[in-house]
């Protein structure tokens, strides 16, 4: 894959970059020219390639307001069907960002295809999410984050709520809900240590 724009989680690179694909597995990253052995294909693309972790729940700008959540409203099963139905016909899924029990039994209820942020799930919860195979985006965010404390209960409870649903077999996707910054690390950096809280609540690789 070639493109003008290779950001590899600390900076874009020079030029840009051929990114080498072995077996749809990255095996190297090359000079944008870089002479591919023969027979190989070539896709030449003009968007930015990136490494494959994904963040499913980030913020590049937020409105940090006083409140703000507060403002966002909550939404009955019937009217979450009708935003899906919606979506559905721009072929888009739609991911609810759920931080009450009574909105978790409503986006569960109206079959949403994913839920952010785990405050909300339980036990309960995440047997029918499991059932309705709802994607859990619970940005477990970890200790030791400089300005962004985490007591050990509060950390204690996200890390057997993440392992809670992993047993349940709820389908788990990464994601960080990071709309800070921390002093001396890049974005990429903030992103690699949530992985922490996965490796405590003992998530194979």
């Amino acid at each position: 894959v070639r493109s003008p724009y290779c950001f590899d989680g600390t900076g874009f690179l020079a030029g840009g970059a051929t990114v080498l694909v072995d077996d749809g597995k990255i095996s190297g990253v090359e000079p944008l020219a870089y002479d591919v052995p023969d027979g190989c294909a070539v896709t030449s693309y003009d968007g930015t390639v990136l490494p494959g972790l994904v963040d499913a729940h980030t913020h590049l700008v937020t409105d940090s307001g006083l409140n703000a959540l507060s403002r966002v409203a909550g939404y009955t099963a019937d009217e979450i069907r009708l935003v899906m139905r919606e979506a559905a016909k721009a072929n888009l899924k739609v991911e609810g960002h759920v931080q009450t029990l009574a909105g978790a039994r409503n986006a569960i209820e109206a079959g949403i295809w994913s839920i952010a942020h785990s405050t909300a799930l339980n036990d309960e919860m995440h047997k029918l999410m499991a059932q309705k195979g709802i994607w859990r985006a619970g940005t477990e965010t970890p200790q030791g984050l400089a300005g962004h404390p985490v007591s050990a209960q509060a950390y204690q409870r996200t890390v057997a709520g993440l392992r809670n649903a992993y047993d349940n077999k709820v389908p788990l996707t990464f994601s960080t809900d990071a709309d800070y910054w921390v002093a001396g690390m890049t974005r990429g950096e903030v992103c690699l240590e949530f992985l922490k809280t996965w490796k405590d609540a003992g998530i194979p690789n």
